[in-house]
């Protein structure tokens, strides 16, 4: 759909080095803007590991800018920065925040504001997530420039008051959503489709990566009875080392990897 005329301009940004969940909602939060009325565009920095991210945004119609910002304090960088948020004129500026260190620990957020943006947004994905004295720091001065901060659960309300020191009143909760693809006739059961008649399917949905608990769960399954199934759902580094593991435990005959 092509915006309207008066459209709002909404600028998303990540500096995130490779696609995870994070990137994902990032991705369905612009796509999932309404066209006649938002014209939504995302920059990110250049990363060979990015190349899904940015096909599945310019899938969707949303163009993507490329900037060159590697460290924290880098001032080519923010300009870069800065340039873009300039030539694009958004009226709102969205960061998206997986840990307290993104988005240069937050200071895309002066670097937006002072390059014209009226409104600075910021999503934050894991405020449990512990912070230090340079990043309090840091994190102090960009609070300063978010007018808006969205988090997904009461819970990391909770965080984000008593841990990262933000206002209440600048807090908005807006839980996470599942697109309906299937026009309301509901999921389908993945034991069903995998032709299981009985029994329990597990589904884990994450990055392979070790703090999300694969071995854990893999671990877990020896002492769960032979109708019980898990489905791994992701990729990442730990892909051939969780296989391995559940050969070791032999339990790969209900473990099933789906990328």
């Amino acid at each position: 759909m092509t915006p309207e005329k008066d459209a709002k301009k909404v600028v998303f940004f990540s500096d995130a080095p490779y696609a995870g969940g994070a990137e994902k909602y990032l991705h369905l939060l612009a796509s999932g803007l309404d066209r006649s009325r938002y014209e939504p565009s995302v920059v990110i920095c250049r990363a060979e590991k990015l190349k899904r991210f940015r096909e599945w945004l310019e899938g969707d119609g949303i163009p993507v800018h490329e900037i060159e910002w590697d460290g924290v304090f880098s001032i080519s960088g923010a300009r870069s920065f800065a340039r873009v948020v300039r030539d694009l004129s958004p009226q709102i500026v969205h960061l998206n925040l997986p840990g307290p260190f993104d988005s240069k620990y937050g200071l895309a957020a002066p670097v937006a504001k002072s390059a014209g943006a009226a409104g600075v947004v910021a999503t934050e994905h894991l405020p449990m997530i512990g912070s230090f004295r340079k990043a309090r720091i840091l994190r102090g001065i960009s609070a300063r420039f978010i007018d808006r901060v969205i988090t997904v659960s009461a819970d990391n309300r909770k965080h984000l008051v008593e841990g990262h020191g933000v206002h209440p009143d600048k807090i908005r909760v807006v839980y996470n959503g599942i697109p309906d693809l299937q026009g309301g006739t509901g999921a389908m059961r993945r034991s069903e489709k995998a032709g299981r008649a009985r029994g329990m399917e597990i589904v884990m949905v994450g990055a392979l990566e070790e703090r999300k608990g694969h071995r854990l769960m893999i671990g877990a399954m020896e002492d769960l009875p032979d109708n019980v199934f898990l489905s791994i759902i992701g990729e990442g580094e730990l892909a051939a080392s969780l296989a391995k593991l559940a050969e070791d435990r032999k339990v790969a005959g209900r473990v099933r990897f789906w990328g």
